[in-house]
C-alpha cells in the first residue's frame, strides 16, 4: 500500500510533465533541464513558500477575519512567486529557450514539481488510507498548479523575447495573472465548498472557473505554437528537403521533430 500511495503522489505530476514536454512540437527542451526544474525547482518553491509564510503569517489576517487577504498572502502570492524564481534562475539565460513555447515547458515543470511535493505532504498528513488516496487523486491529477504554470510561462516567454518596459510589464503579468487566478480559484473552492450540500450557483461558478482556466491554458499553448520560429506559417521558414520518415508529412527546415506526428526528424535534438 505504501508503494501505491507513493506512486499516486508522484506519477500524475510526471505524466503531466511528459504531456507538456510532448506538446513542444518543433524543438523539445533538454530533459536534463526540465527534470532539474521539476525536482530542484519543486524543492525550492515548496521550501521558499513554507519559509515565507512562516515569517509573515502572524502579520496577515486570519482566514476567518479576511479570507481573500489570507488566501492571497499565505497561498497564491508566495507559491507563484517561488515557482517563478527557479525558472528565472535556471532557465532564463539558457540558449535552449529559443521559442515561445519553451517558457510553458519550464514554468510548467517547476509548477508540477511543487504539485508533486505538495501532494505527497498532504497525503502523508492523512491518517486514513482513503483520505490519502483522495488527496492524491484530487491534488495530483487535476493539474491546477500546472495550469498556473502554463499561464506564467506564456508571459515569461513574452518577456524573454522583448525588452525595455514591455519586458518588465510581461514579467509583472507572469506573476500577477497566476496569483490573481490562484486566489480566485481558492476563493471559489472556499465559498463554493458546500456545492455538494446544495449551492448550485457556487458550484456552477467553481466548475465554470475551472473550465475557463483550462481553456485559457490551451489558448496560450496554441498561441505559443503559432508564434514559433519553426511554425510552417512563419515567412522565414522553408520546408525541409525531405519528408518525415514516419508520416511522410513536410516539416520546417531546422526543426527537430515533425509537427504532424511528433517523430524525431533530426538526429541529436537540442
Amino acid at each position: 500500500m505504501e508503494v501505491f500511495l507513493t506512486l499516486l503522489a508522484f506519477v500524475p505530476s510526471v505524466v503531466w510533465l511528459y504531456w507538456i514536454w510532448r506538446r513542444d512540437k518543433y524543438q523539445r527542451e533538454p530533459l536534463r533541464l526540465v527534470l532539474l526544474l521539476l525536482i530542484v525547482g519543486g524543492i525550492i518553491s515548496v521550501a521558499g513558500t513554507l519559509l515565507t509564510v512562516m515569517m509573515y503569517e502572524p502579520l496577515v489576517p486570519s482566514e476567518e477575519e479576511s479570507p481573500i487577504i489570507s488566501m492571497l498572502f499565505t497561498a497564491a502570492l508566495p507559491e507563484e512567486l517561488w515557482k517563478m524564481l527557479p525558472v528565472l534562475f535556471f532557465a532564463w539565460r539558457s540558449k535552449q529557450w529559443d521559442e515561445p513555447f519553451d517558457g510553458i515547458v519550464y514554468a510548467g515543470a517547476t509548477a508540477l514539481g511543487f504539485n508533486l511535493i505538495e501532494t505527497f505532504l498532504y497525503m502523508s498528513a492523512e491518517e486514513e488510507v482513503l483520505g490519502s488516496i483522495f488527496q492524491g487523486l484530487v491534488r495530483g491529477t487535476l493539474g491546477g498548479h500546472m495550469v498556473y504554470g502554463i499561464i506564467m510561462g506564456f508571459f515569461l516567454s513574452r518577456a524573454r523575447f522583448t525588452g525595455g518596459r514591455i519586458r518588465w510589464t510581461n514579467l509583472g503579468l507572469a506573476l500577477a495573472v497566476p496569483v490573481s487566478l490562484h486566489t480566485a480559484w481558492n476563493a471559489a473552492l472556499t465559498y463554493g465548498g458546500d456545492i455538494i450540500e446544495g449551492d448550485p450557483f457556487a458550484g456552477m461558478f467553481s466548475w465554470g472557473l475551472a473550465t475557463a482556466l483550462w481553456l485559457l491554458a490551451f489558448s496560450y499553448i496554441r498561441q505559443t505554437h503559432d508564434a514559433a520560429a519553426w511554425h510552417p506559417s512563419a515567412p522565414s521558414v522553408q520546408a525541409a528537403p525531405t519528408r518525415c520518415w514516419q508520416c511522410k508529412s513536410a516539416y520546417p527546415m531546422g526543426a527537430d521533430f515533425c509537427q504532424s506526428c511528433g517523430a524525431q526528424v533530426r538526429a541529436g535534438g537540442k
